[in-house]
């Protein structure tokens, strides 16, 4: 059990211990012995706590599958765990579902110092083939949010009461500045500056923004009753 601490959250991951630390944990040293217990807690943290996450869960389910059925979970074999890629296809629909396998199990693997599961020709055949038959024709395909429709809804709702009027801006401030919701959902006064020619967004972390080091986004004014700055001023004067 490997634990990831960042900004006060603690995960808890169920990986393998790398087998090449094995020798230096029997060391007669303390400082040694508690180096090298230090390491598998520190190389889990090349990825986003959200994705060691993620991978862990499909490692945990990759081993719930393969123990029943007498197959070594790590180290597997190729045509072993392409077994279980067949195996998901059958059974589910979702395509982020193969490839947390297709990716997790790997990443335990190199986690433990083992050889990728990755390059492996059949597991890469197998995973381009899943992609084509489960990702290449959604069900469901969203369409993007036109200008005509953000004009409606600014026309519609932007002289409305408050919470239309928040709604409104977080459409018209999304649209602009090519925001996700992520991004949206914690915007606060402070984080935006009205200059009367432009409009200013300072984030503090996006999805983009691996290094955290936050982000300034320029929106410019075009004074027409559907711009950003404008449909903004109208909800913080509002509220």
């Amino acid at each position: 059990m490997h634990i990831i601490k960042k900004k006060n959250i603690l995960l808890h991951v169920s990986l393998p211990a790398a087998p090449t630390l094995r020798n230096l944990r029997c060391s007669r040293y303390p400082d040694i012995h508690s180096l090298a217990d230090a390491v598998p807690g520190i190389i889990i943290q090349d990825r986003a706590p959200s994705t060691v996450r993620k991978y862990s869960v499909a490692f945990s389910a990759w081993q719930k599958w393969a123990e029943p059925r007498g197959i070594k979970v790590l180290p597997t074999s190729g045509p072993e765990f392409s077994l279980y890629l067949v195996h998901l296809l059958q059974t589910t629909d979702s395509l982020a579902s193969i490839q947390a396998a297709a990716f997790g199990v790997p990443w335990a693997h190199q986690k433990a110092c083992l050889p990728s599961l990755s390059y492996h020709p059949l597991v890469k055949q197998l995973l381009e083939a899943c992609t084509r038959i489960l990702g290449t024709c959604p069900k469901n395909r969203k369409m993007p949010i036109t200008a005509d429709q953000v004009k409606e809804v600014v026309h519609k709702f932007g002289s409305g009461n408050l919470s239309e009027l928040q709604i409104t801006c977080l459409i018209s401030i999304g649209f602009a500045a090519f925001l996700r919701w992520d991004d949206l959902k914690d915007l606060r006064r402070c984080d935006l500056l009205l200059t009367g020619d432009h409009m200013s967004i300072s984030l503090a972390k996006r999805k983009n923004d691996q290094f955290r080091e936050g982000s300034t986004i320029p929106v410019a004014c075009s004074h027409s009753s559907s711009c950003p700055e404008v449909v903004t001023e109208r909800f913080l004067l509002a509220g």
